[in-house]
């Protein structure tokens, strides 16, 4: 059975070496087409069917992931693989809500993206050739309420199952880690091999794939406890370290094939309200009541804690002891785990405004809002998520001079390195925007202008050494193209890098001409450092 792929991406050259790459024949590729934007690529499909789109994310005049949602409301059923320069957490979470089947990174090998162009197409064999196990085709129909459950348990009687089959369904969801790319491997085949290879093969009956991040394994239930914890938190902990995601699951209380629906109702239930525990498990018994009365918690003491000057260590194990008291006496809803992560953010805000400061200062509100709804993914994301923001507000107590100070210290021992606003950040527990606010407060000049001052200082010491070649002299202040070294070292000093080596060893005016002075051109790299307070030189 032959298939036809779109390829769509602006880099024009790259669609053409990987129209030639790759072996469609042996994919049983027959049409390969392209398309440079996402309005081609939508004109194409909106007349042309094709079997499998591989697209970019970032080109002009719309991205990927604007296709990808055209793609789900208009061709549901169309394969998509996304193949992307960009590894950001943000990236890859929305491509997966548009049920992509691989989200790749490029620079690829045309062998890693045969291997995945070719479990696609088997995908394509299976759904067209009706090869998917009619059981499964059978509890999809449930889950996705097409079928009513006098009708579900009489065709379940055609596969062995009668009215009072003991069975038990468990939901796993997968959720990517904030600030951890989701692996360029993932994808519905990886999940079902990884499935299928680590469940309980004896007790697994069917797979069911509800969606890119959530799956169902219905299992035949023998004994009392369909799921044991220690067993269930071995296999999410062997699924986790497979497919490289957090693995959550919900576990459905014992029943009978005469009883699927009301199952599955309860199961959605289950998931809606019910935050999984410190093992990422939430079991049917433990559907807690959603009281009405807001459960005070020992802010008291936390902010006593909070205000010395030791590490938060002690505080983050109070949290935690209070988190598992709270699951062991009433169990935690979504709701009631939203109000207690605004409670301590609350808290940690009131004490960071004490040292005039604010949570955006130390934290960026795109980062920190991926890591809030991560929190309520877990009780074990929660604790992860206190974790990294209680370290973050320990980090961010050295004093604001000190801070710089450590900055202009690592730059002047990393010259080499690539210095980005985002890493010198994170160096001092600030978000970017407040460290170039303080930075200029405290220097007089941008942290980019500090940084191309310290080179251009370094590179003009080295340059008086005849051993050290000018391109050497470029690699060692964190320049790889010498060109624009060149570029920038003239723009600084008003000389040609060989030109100011030349007066050096000569010593005489007769090696070089005196430039032109542009004072425009050079006033933010002239000016001098404000003495707030000693910096190193």
């Amino acid at each position: 059975m032959a298939y036809s792929i779109l390829i769509v991406d602006d880099d024009r050259t790259f669609v053409e070496e990987l129209k030639s790459a790759l072996q469609w024949n042996r994919l049983r590729i027959t049409e390969v087409y392209t398309a440079f934007s996402v309005r081609e690529a939508i004109a194409f499909l909106s007349k042309t069917k094709a079997d499998i789109v591989l697209c970019d994310i970032e080109m002009p005049g719309g991205n990927g992931l604007q296709l990808l949602k055209w793609i789900r409301e208009n061709h549901a059923s169309m394969e998509c693989i996304v193949l992307s320069s960009y590894a950001e957490f943000s990236y890859a979470q929305s491509a997966l809500r548009f049920d992509v089947c691989d989200y790749l990174l490029k620079p690829i090998k045309a062998k890693e993206l045969e291997e995945t162009i070719s479990r696609v197409v088997g995908l394509l064999d299976a759904r067209r050739g009706w090869q998917e196990e009619p059981l499964e085709t059978l509890w999809a129909a449930l889950f996705d309420g097409a079928v009513k459950q006098a009708d579900f348990t009489r065709q379940a009687q055609k596969h062995g199952l009668t009215e009072n089959s003991s069975l038990a369904i468990l939901l796993l969801r997968f959720v990517p880690v904030p600030g951890q790319p989701v692996p360029s491997h993932y994808g519905r085949p990886l999940v079902r091999q990884a499935i299928l290879d680590l469940a309980d093969q004896n007790a697994l009956q069917t797979v069911v794939r509800l969606s890119e991040t959530r799956w169902i394994l219905v299992c035949r239930a023998t004994g009392k406890d369909p799921f044991p914890r220690a067993p269930l938190a071995a296999f999410l902990d062997a699924v986790e370290a497979r497919i490289g995601l957090q693995v959550c699951t919900y576990c459905g209380e014992k029943g009978t094939v005469g009883q699927a629906v009301s199952m599955w109702e309860a199961l959605c239930q289950l998931e809606k309200h019910t935050v999984p525990d410190m093992q990422r498990i939430a079991q049917g018994v433990d559907l807690p009541a959603d009281k009405t009365q807001r459960r005070s918690f020992p802010l008291k003491t936390w902010k006593k804690m909070l205000v010395g000057f030791g590490p938060l260590t002690s505080l983050e194990a109070s949290i935690r002891e209070e988190m598992v008291r709270v699951q062991a006496e009433e169990g935690w809803t979504v709701n009631r785990l939203t109000v207690f992560l605004r409670t301590c953010t609350l808290m940690l805000s009131n004490y960071l405004q004490s040292r005039d400061m604010s949570l955006e200062d130390i934290i960026d509100s795109e980062e920190y809002d991926q890591m809030e709804t991560f929190a309520v993914s877990s009780l074990c994301a929660t604790a992860w998520f206190m974790h990294k923001i209680l370290g973050i507000v320990e980090g961010s107590r050295d004093h604001k001079s000190d801070a710089i100070t450590t900055v202009c210290q690592y730059i002047l021992d990393n010259l080499e390195e690539d210095l980005s606003r985002k890493m010198l950040a994170k160096l001092v527990f600030m978000s970017e925007d407040y460290l170039s606010k303080q930075f200029m407060r405290a220097v007089g000049m941008t942290l980019p202008a500090y940084i191309a001052q310290k080179r251009m200082e370094k590179a003009k010491e080295l340059l008086e050494y005849p051993d050290i070649k000018i391109g050497k002299v470029a690699m060692r202040v964190g320049y790889s193209n010498f060109s624009y070294f060149s570029k920038t070292f003239h723009d600084y000093t008003g000389f040609t890098p060989n030109e100011w080596r030349m007066y050096h060893l000569h010593g005489t005016e007769d090696t070089w001409k005196e430039p032109e002075k542009n004072p425009e051109r050079i006033a933010d790299r002239s000016c001098g450092l404000r003495p707030v307070y000693a910096l190193p030189h």
